[in-house]
């Protein structure tokens, strides 16, 4: 099991799409996949990478719940989310995802 913490749309220490929630949803979403092996995509899953199991994204902005559900159903369809309101690590930073991913 990996528990993954805390993790949102910045590359090196940089913040990435400020302003932008749904390219900061991606973006973060791809940091995950690096962090459990599936950045070649679900199609060429090697053996070690991790299966997510859940996710608990973290959004800023109550207008931005629907345009992040819609977008998160579509990217992980088969995957239970939860979404709740609160405060990210980052001022600019709009949306934070953490969950849980099995080996």
């Amino acid at each position: 099991m990996i528990y993954i913490s805390g993790t949102a749309a910045i590359r090196g220490e940089e913040s990435v799409t400020t302003g932008d929630v749904l390219s900061q949803t991606e973006i973060t979403l791809e940091n995950i996949q690096h962090l459990i092996g599936l950045e070649e995509g679900r199609e060429k899953l090697p053996e070690h990478s991790g299966k997510l199991g859940l996710l608990r994204v973290y959004l800023k902005n109550e207008e931005d719940a629907s345009a992040v559900k819609a977008d998160l159903d579509k990217l992980c369809p088969d995957i239970p989310i939860v979404y709740l309101y609160a405060d990210v690590c980052r001022e600019e930073l709009l949306v934070e995802i953490e969950g849980i991913a099995y080996l």
